[in-house]
């Protein structure tokens, strides 16, 4: 029981690092417009509809390259067998995604997106580990 808490504990840890460098990477690429604090929520949800398409979808990329590596990292503690951590890691990604779309509205597009995301690339970083695990053996 410890070890799959663990596990997905370090799923968790390493999308949750992903998010914040892609976040990173894409505010580089699309600089949030002048005067806009990023600090300042009611601003971002006045001007989301300013930000371009690109800005969006760099976004979800980030989000399925975290999710993936959740369920690569949380298969790969618990023991590779088990897909269980891997969907609890991808579920709460998607408990966060929704928080994340309560408290900023984003277009209606990018909040389905969002949800439908995280559990299914999750559970394909399970399959790339247990495909492996079948290889090797």
């Amino acid at each position: 029981m410890l070890k799959r808490i663990l596990s997905v504990l370090a799923g968790l840890a390493i999308a949750f690092l992903i998010i914040m460098l892609n976040e990173k990477v894409v505010m580089k690429i699309n600089p949030i417009p002048v005067g806009i604090d990023i600090n300042d929520t009611e601003a971002i949800k006045l001007n989301l509809k300013t930000f371009p398409l690109s800005f969006f979808m760099l976004l979800l990329v980030g989000y399925a390259i975290a999710s993936f590596a959740a369920g690569i990292v949380s298969s790969l503690v618990s023991g590779r067998e088990n897909v269980q951590p891997a969907l609890i890691a991808g579920g709460i990604l998607t408990v966060g995604g929704i928080v994340n779309m309560i408290l900023i509205p984003h277009p209606w597009w990018f909040m389905i997106l969002n949800v439908l995301i995280y559990i299914p690339f999750a559970y394909r970083g399970f399959m790339i580990v247990k495909k492996k695990v079948s290889i090797d053996k």
